[in-house]
């Protein structure tokens, strides 16, 4: 350790910035799985179709066909909106 006399060298620096390097790294991937550890949202056709301004049977046809997956366990059919944000992103950037 250095003291208040001491001067850093150009090693002390070089370390110093390896450090915080590695840091900033791992800051990152933890605030990545901190994203990934979120529960998934699901929306119900209704919400589906008020949130994207999509019509009832584009919605069906898109599910049909597999494009968006959906679940139907105990009640309303859902859809995962992390699946429907994506289908978007995809369909647009196949656009242009």
């Amino acid at each position: 350790m250095m003291d208040s006399n001491d001067i850093a060298t150009k090693q002390d620096i070089r370390l110093i910035l390896e450090k915080v390097n590695l840091i900033v790294e791992l800051v990152g991937k933890l605030k990545s799985n901190a994203k990934d550890d979120q529960p998934e949202i699901y929306l119900t056709s209704k919400e589906v179709l008020q949130t994207y301004k999509i019509g009832k049977t584009q919605l069906y046809n898109l599910r049909s066909k597999g494009l968006l997956p959906s679940s139907k366990a105990l009640g309303p059919l859902l859809f995962p909106k992390s699946a429907i944000e994506k289908f978007i992103k995809e369909q647009l950037s196949n656009s242009f």
